[in-house]
């Protein structure tokens, strides 16, 4: 997804609805639109059923870590 903007990269194509962007300056990008650029080291934060996620997260080299944050920002709105 890196160097795309939503409405290259499709992920509602695969079930994900991309519900916002952290930018690496520390800028949050909530509800973006399709011309929102995914850049490298952006953090977005997904909605989607698991399988979906999970297959996202195995394009990141970090998955990992990835989704374990995201995870925990998940529990603390809870």
């Amino acid at each position: 997804m890196a160097g795309k903007a939503l409405k290259e990269s499709r992920p509602s194509d695969e079930g994900i609805v991309v519900l916002g962007i952290y930018h690496q300056e520390g800028r949050f990008e909530g509800a973006p639109n399709k011309d929102a650029l995914i850049e490298a080291g952006n953090t977005i934060m997904v909605y989607g059923n698991e399988e979906s996620v999970n297959r996202l997260g195995a394009c990141n080299p970090n998955s990992k870590e990835t989704l374990d944050k995201t995870d925990e920002r998940a529990e603390e709105v809870e």
